[in-house]
């Protein structure tokens, strides 16, 4: 048997198919990490610059002295003027995230005064007083002193709010204000953090603050909830949950979130990212293996030789499944490789933060481990893929065939599920799209469809492997090979 599949390994490795398939592979790869590495700046870029372009073609026509162009003008003289400190304090600046949302309303009123039709010299001289001095904090370099200004504007109005639900009787406006205090709890906690442990807010973990508000307030929201709730409903909370937990626990404990991002990030997104690379060569071997044999009339020196049908096949079927390994790992290399020359490689020593749903707990686990517990999740999918592929190549002795079909499977996955969550069709349980991806229980994680549990997705995948796989063993056992 070993000697079977040694020299089924040769024979695949000798195909120049694999190798092209592995260069598109590599070049997808490079081209997947420049994106992550650039593709915002360019992006961003460009759009800066053609709204420039747009916003002094529009401000040339316009005359603020004029009634009917003065709002016009002041609207678009203050974009300008945003557009020209974001590209004087550069994209990947702290001052470009404070622009807009903290200076935008202080230019604003600074050019409404300015450009006035009926001149107010106190308001103006105020305004430009006030002007000033946020673009001298911008050039000092000073986002702490925002962040202070935040903390110190939050914590009054907490105390406002506490004030008036000291005052209020009716349980509807009590209610208002708690969750309003919740919110405005929420902002101050991320403000502490944000000054505590140094978060500019041009760093990712700023990013990380932002996302973790918004998944908060949805734990909050979905908790306090008393209406009925339906189980897309429970799958969101469920989302919420998870990265609202590991987040928090990765800013408490100074642990670096990737945002798919950086090496570590592409890697803990590796199956939305590279999974179709996998399957294809799954199906590219899968769907020849038998009847490459049989079309080039090599199947008779095989079976000459001083073994069972059976054990031909099942050395055939056993190489598809190491092909799956293969094609998992030679990726996952290509990615660190390349990920490791574009980013950093000591990225890959940072943790990754997991949610356990079985626990209800946060975890660190090491990349390479993750990535080997999803693609052990990801295997009955890929086994049965192969399978698929292989019983038409054997059925049907047809490469185009075998390969075909076998996407077209693949690719269905997103259809038959869309119709399973949104058409609630409960037969469709019982195809294998909604069954095969073990990823969905991931740490004790809720399946994707109400319909389903674990253990009916393993019986389901087992079923479906037998019904192709046993059928294939008979036909290839009674096939005629005299005209071949």
């Amino acid at each position: 048997m070993i000697n079977l599949i040694k020299n089924e390994i040769t024979k695949i490795f000798k195909k120049k198919g694999i190798y092209i398939t592995l260069i598109i592979t590599l070049l997808f790869v490079l081209l997947a990490n420049l994106l992550c590495k650039y593709g915002d700046n360019i992006a961003n870029n460009m759009y800066s610059d053609s709204y420039r372009i747009y916003v002094e073609t529009q401000i040339r026509k316009l005359d603020p002295n004029k009634t009917s162009d003065n709002a016009e003008y002041i609207s678009l003289k203050t974009d300008l003027d945003i557009i020209n400190l974001e590209e004087k304090y550069g994209k990947n600046s702290w001052q470009y995230y404070v622009l807009n949302e903290k200076i935008y309303p202080i230019i604003r009123k600074y050019n409404e005064y300015k450009y006035a039709l009926e001149k107010n010299e106190e308001s103006f001289k105020l305004a430009e007083e006030e002007y000033n001095k946020y673009i001298a904090l911008l050039d000092s370099g000073n986002w702490q002193y925002f962040a202070k200004e935040d903390l110190k504007n939050i914590t009054d109005e907490i105390k406002e709010v506490e004030e008036q639900k000291l005052n209020t009787v009716s349980t509807v406006q009590i209610s208002e204000l708690e969750s309003n205090l919740y919110d405005l709890n929420l902002q101050k906690q991320i403000l502490e953090w944000r000054i505590q442990k140094d978060i500019s807010y041009n760093s990712d973990r700023s990013r990380i603050l932002g996302r973790y508000y918004n998944e908060q307030l949805n734990v909050y929201r979905y908790e306090n909830n008393k209406g009925e709730k339906t189980y897309n409903d429970k799958l969101e909370y469920q989302e919420s949950l998870k990265i609202a937990n590991t987040y928090k626990y990765a800013i408490e404990k100074d642990i670096k979130i990737s945002q798919g991002n950086d090496l570590k990030g592409i890697l803990e997104d590796f199956f939305s990212n590279y999974e179709l690379f996998i399957v294809v060569i799954i199906v590219m071997i899968a769907g020849s293996i038998v009847s490459e044999e049989f079309n080039k009339g090599t199947i008779k020196l095989l079976l000459v030789k001083p073994y069972s049908r059976a054990k031909i096949l099942l050395a055939k079927f056993i190489t598809t499944l190491i092909i799956i390994v293969f094609a998992f790992v030679s990726i996952v290399l290509l990615q660190i490789i390349i990920g490791g020359i574009l980013f950093r490689f000591k990225d890959l020593g940072t943790p990754t933060v997991a949610y356990n749903f079985n626990t209800n707990s946060v975890m660190e686990i090491n990349i390479f481990k993750y990535l080997g517990i999803a693609f052990l999740h990801k295997m009955p999918l890929y086994i049965l893929i192969a399978t698929i592929a292989f019983a038409f190549s054997t059925a049907f002795t047809n490469t185009p065939i075998a390969i075909v079909i076998s996407l077209l499977g693949y690719m269905s996955t997103s259809i038959i599920n869309a119709l399973v969550s949104n058409f609630k069709i409960a037969f469709m349980r019982f195809f294998i799209t909604p069954n095969w991806d073990f990823t969905q229980y991931l740490f004790g994680s809720l399946p994707q469809f109400e319909q389903i549990s674990f253990s009916f997705s393993v019986l389901i995948c087992i079923t479906y492997f037998l019904l192709m796989i046993v059928p294939t063993f008979i036909i290839f056992k009674k096939k005629n090979i005299k005209n071949v």
